[in-house]
C-alpha cells in the first residue's frame, strides 16, 4: 500500500493536529502536539501507510518521529518521540463510512481504551490520550493531501509524472548502488546555477529553509551528468557546455522498498563532470578518457543546495524523464 501524507482535523474543534513550532526543520523529543487553524505547514502534515488499521502517525518533517504517549503529572499527553522500538507510538485507526470520521486509539495493550483527544477548541490546545467518552473531541477527519508525499520535510515525491511526454534516460546496468542515487553540491555558485548556463541571469533560484534550491515552480535545481540531456556526448570528448540543456525539466523516478514509484521534479542547473564513461553515474573520473579523479559514490542526482538526505537510501533510482 502506498504511503501518503495526510492532515488530521479534530471534528469538535475544527482545527488541525499540529506540532508546536514554526517552520521546523528538525524535531526534538517530547515536542508538544496541539491543535491549530489549518495553515498547510509541515507541522500539520503526517505520513501514514494507511488511513485505517494499525499504523504509526509520523511527521513529514522527519519520519523517524511520530505521535507518542507521555505521562505529564496525571495526564497521558500526546507529543512527538522517535517511533523505533516505541510501544507508545503505534495506533489503531477506526473509520466510520457513515460519518467519514475516524477514532485514533493507542495500540499499546498496557494502556487499553486510550483515544486521541482534544482538550478544547482554541489554538494551541493540547492533545492527550483519554478513555472513550463519545465526544467529537475524540473524532477526527483524516484527509489525504494532493498527489505527493514529503520526505524529510522538504523533498516532494509525486505519484505521477509532473510534465507530460518526455524522453527516457535509463540508469546504466553497471550502477550497482542504485540506492546511493543522490548527493548534494552545497550551493557552489552562491544562489545561482552554473555560470556557463545561458539562462544563468534569467532563472529564479529560491533557497528553502532546509537549504534546498528551487526554481519558480518549486522544482529542485540539480546537477546531472552530460549524457542525461546530451545523449551524443562521447567518452573520449571533453564536455561541450553548449550542448547541456540548462533549465531542462526532469523527473527522477525512484522506487521504494515496496516497489512503489515516485517522481522527483528537478531542473538542470549544473553538470556532473565526474561521470565518465556513461555520463550519468558518478564514477569519480572525468571526461575525456577518465582523466582526473573525484568522489565515485555512484550518485545520479546532485541537489545543488544543502539538504538532509536521511532515508533517501530506502529508495533506488530507476530512470529519468527529460522534458523539452
Amino acid at each position: 500500500m502506498a504511503i501518503r501524507n495526510y492532515k488530521i482535523t479534530n471534528v469538535g474543534a475544527n482545527k488541525c493536529l499540529n506540532i508546536e513550532g514554526t517552520n521546523l526543520t528538525s524535531l526534538a523529543n517530547h515536542t508538544n502536539v496541539t491543535l491549530r487553524d489549518d495553515n498547510d505547514k509541515n507541522e500539520q502534515k503526517w505520513e501514514l501507510s494507511a488511513s485505517t488499521g494499525d499504523v504509526f502517525i509520523k511527521s513529514v518533517i522527519d519520519q523517524r518521529w511520530g505521535l507518542n504517549r507521555y505521562l505529564v503529572g496525571t495526564i497521558q499527553n500526546c507529543d512527538i518521540f522517535p517511533i523505533s522500538g516505541n510501544a507508545d507510538a503505534q495506533v489503531t485507526i477506526t473509520y466510520s463510512p457513515t460519518t467519514a470520521q475516524s477514532k485514533i486509539k493507542l495500540k499499546n495493550p498496557s494502556y487499553p481504551n486510550l483515544y486521541l483527544t482534544a482538550s478544547g477548541s482554541a489554538n494551541g490546545t493540547s492533545v492527550y490520550w483519554a478513555a472513550d467518552n463519545g465526544s467529537n473531541y475524540q473524532s477526527w477527519y483524516i484527509t489525504a493531501l494532493p498527489n505527493y508525499n514529503i520526505l524529510n520535510g522538504w523533498l516532494k515525491l509525486y505519484f505521477n509524472q509532473t510534465v507530460s511526454g518526455g524522453t527516457t534516460v535509463n540508469i546504466p546496468s553497471t550502477n550497482t548502488k542504485k540506492d546511493a542515487w543522490w548527493d548534494y553540491e552545497n550551493d557552489p555558485y552562491k544562489g545561482k546555477i552554473n555560470p556557463n548556463a545561458p539562462c544563468v541571469n534569467t532563472v529564479v533560484v529560491n533557497k528553502g529553509i532546509y537549504g534546498e534550491l528551487t526554481d519558480a515552480n518549486g522544482r529542485y535545481w540539480v546537477a546531472v551528468g552530460p549524457n542525461v540531456t546530451n545523449p551524443s556526448q562521447q567518452s573520449n570528448q571533453a564536455i561541450d557546455a553548449s550542448k547541456i540543456k540548462y533549465g531542462a525539466k526532469l523527473d527522477a523516478i525512484i522506487k521504494d522498498s515496496s516497489g512503489i514509484y515516485y517522481y522527483v521534479p528537478t531542473v538542470v542547473g549544473d553538470t556532473k563532470a565526474h561521470t565518465w564513461p556513461d555520463g550519468i553515474v558518478q564514477s569519480g573520473k572525468t571526461f575525456p578518457n577518465a582523466t582526473g579523479t573525484d568522489n565515485g559514490n555512484r550518485s545520479v542526482i546532485e541537489f545543488m543546495g544543502l539538504s538532509n538526505g536521511y532515508g533517501f537510501g530506502s529508495y533506488s533510482i530507476e530512470k529519468i524523464y527529460v522534458y523539452s
